[in-house]
């Protein structure tokens, strides 16, 4: 789940050549981090 926001920056950087913004590296961060604090967040 987590992955696909970053493979979806590397997929643009490498294969169509799209360079990321500033913006697009802080979207994919909080995404990352969005989607591990939901999967290891305590349950209970």
């Amino acid at each position: 789940m987590w992955l696909r926001e970053g493979k979806g920056i590397l997929w643009g950087f490498k294969v169509e050549n799209i360079i990321p913004d500033k913006f697009d590296l802080i979207g994919g961060t909080i995404a990352v981090i969005g989607a591990l604090i939901i999967m290891y967040a305590p349950r209970g």
